[in-house]
């Protein structure tokens, strides 16, 4: 689908409409992580990797095949020995697991981390998930971004002297009708 705006707010516009239009879609996204032994931000007792990279490498991956309402938690303990791999994970994940293999994890030694999965649309911050779980100090908390469309994207090519055409990508026309109806009347309320 193409849309020409004033050339002035193209960028911005398109943008707008991209990130409006992902919030739309519920997706399983890991916010929270326990690990054995105490765990904060940059360190925890057996593993190598951060708990912030670690989250980073799970936030790579899309996880399917369970159906859930907003707002629904659910966890999965894993056993980790020297290294946890994306197709460890596969292996014991009652999700249906994308991505390419990789290394999420190294222990010091053989050890578990649980992971807590939330269903819903658009971000949430850290607070509002560290509101769904009773934590404690071996539990990781972090801000999610819901979404299951990885390739929607756009291009902006001059219209004319004073326009943009920007052409959206990786996503049906209605998605995008949608998401302008949306944002129409959210500014116009």
């Amino acid at each position: 689908m193409e849309v020409v705006v004033p050339k002035a707010v193209a960028q911005t516009y398109a943008n707008l409409v991209r990130v409006y239009a992902l919030s739309q879609f519920p997706s399983w996204r890991p916010f929270a992580y326990r690990f054995e032994g105490k765990a904060s931000l940059l360190s925890t007792d057996l593993f190598v990797d951060k708990p912030l990279n670690i989250h980073c490498e799970f936030s790579r991956l899309s996880f399917e095949g369970i159906s859930g309402e907003n707002g629904a938690v659910l966890s999965e303990k894993y056993s980790v020995g020297s290294a946890f791999s994306v197709g460890e994970l596969k292996a014991n994940s009652n999700f249906s697991v994308l991505g390419a293999d990789a290394k999420i994890a190294q222990a010091v030694s053989p050890t578990k981390i649980e992971v807590y999965y939330l269903y819903d649309v658009g971000v949430r911050n850290e607070s509002e998930n560290r509101a769904l779980i009773k934590v404690d100090s071996n539990i990781v908390v972090f801000s999610t971004r819901h979404s299951k469309l990885d390739a929607f994207g756009f291009k902006i090519d001059d219209a004319d002297a004073a326009n943009s055409r920007i052409s959206f990508s990786g996503i049906d026309d209605s998605v995008i009708t949608d998401s302008l109806t949306g944002l129409q009347k959210l500014f116009s309320a």
